[in-house]
């Protein structure tokens, strides 16, 4: 099982980053993803596209983060490829990001709110 955030390479527009998440995201790492974020977003990271494809297992604690860095980002953030159950719990929590199922779609909706 891999607990760790991947940080896959920077993603239009120019000042983005994407980041492949878990496919359990728990307390571990969800706080694991809390500390990705600080650093590229003291580094001047404006936009995040978090790719919940390979997520199966969304805890509290993991839902908690994704609201943080929603919050600390400012908006600018979009969920690329979460599966139905995760969209669910995300409405159910009232997160507001712009969810994507392919990269160029991510990166088109995260111009809009950049």
């Amino acid at each position: 099982m891999n607990l760790d955030v991947e940080i896959c390479g920077l993603a239009e527009p120019l000042g983005a980053v994407q980041l492949r998440l878990p496919s359990h995201l728990a307390e571990a790492g969800a706080l694991r993803l809390v500390a990705v974020f600080k650093g590229l977003f003291k580094s001047g990271i404006t936009g995040y596209i978090l790719d919940l494809s390979q997520t199966e297992l969304l805890t509290g604690s993991g839902l908690g983060a994704i609201h943080h860095l929603f919050r600390e980002a400012k908006g600018k953030l979009v969920l690329l490829g979460p599966n139905e159950k995760t969209q669910r719990l995300f409405g159910v929590s009232g997160l507001a990001a712009p969810v994507a199922f392919d990269l160029k779609e991510a990166q088109d909706k995260l111009k809009e709110v950049v």
